[in-house]
């Protein structure tokens, strides 16, 4: 499990225990602050917490939507708890959406240039393109119509995000 604790004013997540880690102030536990301890496995839960280590548990969040915005300690629990708020944009809606069209059109442009040589070629031998090249692309060129409204459409920056082309 996660560990935590507050170093130099901050609280630092280790995913795993740390091995080593410094002794901070008000935690020295007959050991001298700033000097490396290795702690590893062979600690048990209690020996962590004298150290300042306490259980963070991560939470389960959606990083296009969500963001972690601090990590507290809950004293009666004694666990670190992440505080979980929706991402604010600095952006407007129409913005946002615009960025997610170029995104759109960008991803469809490069799906098109596959067949582009094809279409050069033939153009300037005057060989007739392949309907199933032509009809392949007209599709594209729709999807990409098709999604681009349904984009301007999306009435939240969380639609937006949640978006996938």
């Amino acid at each position: 499990m996660a560990k935590a604790r507050l170093e130099n004013g901050k609280v630092r997540v280790y995913m795993t225990n740390p091995k080593p880690f410094i002794i901070i102030e008000n935690y020295e536990n007959g050991f001298t602050p700033g000097v490396s301890y290795w702690g590893g496995d062979a600690l048990t839960e209690e020996e962590w917490q004298s150290f300042g280590f306490f259980p963070y548990d991560p939470p389960q969040i959606n990083n296009r939507i969500q963001t972690i915005t601090s990590i507290v300690f809950d004293e009666p629990e004694k666990v670190y708890k992440a505080v979980v708020d929706d991402i604010s944009w600095d952006i407007t809606l129409d913005e946002h959406k615009s960025i997610l069209i170029n995104n759109l059109k960008e991803y469809y442009n490069n799906e098109l240039q596959k067949t582009d040589w094809i279409i050069l070629r033939n153009i300037e031998t005057g060989i007739q393109t392949d309907s199933s090249i032509t009809s392949s692309r007209a599709l594209l060129r729709e999807e990409c119509a098709i999604k681009e409204q349904k984009i301007i459409n999306l009435t939240s920056h969380q639609e937006v995000a949640m978006y996938d082309i």
